[in-house]
């Protein structure tokens, strides 16, 4: 369970979650655009919507904390100074969590 949501669920929120911040970082950044194509370019038999379910259910995986450091940061784009404080940890905890979903989600993802 994840925030009172099963992992179907959560994922699923997620996932729309995902889709809203990539619509926003393309309109709003045209080299991260090419950033999230060199990413989909990666992984060429699978398709955008096949990679965002993927990355949906990894990070749906993640232990609670590290879920709520990549939830607080990318969806409610805080800095990891604020997601620091909102989960009453340092900013060095924070960003330590961070890395850590990170490496995390890379490992988990599928690349073709």
């Amino acid at each position: 369970m994840w925030f009172g949501l099963d992992q179907r669920r959560s994922a699923k929120v997620i996932q729309d979650r995902l889709d809203r911040v990539l619509q926003g970082i393309r309109n709003a950044n045209p080299k991260a655009t090419a950033a999230i194509a060199t990413e989909t370019a990666a992984a060429p038999t699978l398709s955008l919507q096949q990679q965002k379910e993927g990355l949906a259910a990894a990070i749906a995986r993640l232990p609670e904390r590290e879920k709520l450091v990549v939830t607080l940061y990318y969806y409610e784009e805080l800095t990891l100074r604020e997601v620091g404080e909102v989960l009453g940890i340092s900013e060095a905890q924070a960003s330590q969590l961070h890395q850590t979903a990170i490496a995390r989600l890379r490992v988990d993802q599928p690349h073709g």
